[in-house]
């Protein structure tokens, strides 16, 4: 059983260049030529030209949003924290490197920042600990157990 033709077009690779210069998106792109963003990373797979007009079309977006800034620096009407987070949230080039975490111990909150590697190693030894029940559990010794007689 054959699927749906697709709408690959060779020219796509530089109309999606040329979109992203803009500052847009790949989900912008795709859109704009009514299919769906999934169908872009699909044709990347299949298409080698496609998959490295992906990658510079990122590239073409994120110099476009470097180059905004850099003519912004001064500029008191840039949201600073909107930027922030658009550039993080698109650019893996502005992914923060550390990330927070939170403990709880006897009602006290503690936050520390953690590189991500390090945040990534703790969270694998909490991972890997084995879950027991309460009953499981022995007490210590000179402790009573809940069910011991007395």
């Amino acid at each position: 059983m054959m699927g749906r033709p697709t709408d690959y077009r060779p020219e796509y690779c530089q109309a999606l260049i040329d979109f992203c210069s803009t500052g847009k998106s790949l989900t912008a792109f795709a859109v704009k030529i009514g299919v769906h963003r999934d169908t872009l990373y699909q044709w990347g797979k299949v298409h080698q030209d496609f998959s490295d007009a992906l990658t510079r079309a990122r590239q073409a977006a994120q110099v476009h949003w470097e180059s905004f800034l850099e003519s912004n620096l001064g500029n008191r009407e840039v949201n600073a924290k909107l930027v922030e987070f658009l550039m993080a949230s698109r650019f893996d080039d502005y992914r923060p490197q550390t990330a927070k975490m939170e403990v709880q111990i006897s009602g006290n909150v503690h936050v520390r920042s953690l590189p991500r590697a390090e945040l990534e190693k703790l969270a694998a030894q909490v991972i890997d600990i084995e879950e027991v029940e309460p009953a499981q559990i022995e007490p210590k010794s000179g402790e009573n157990s809940p069910d011991a007689s007395t």
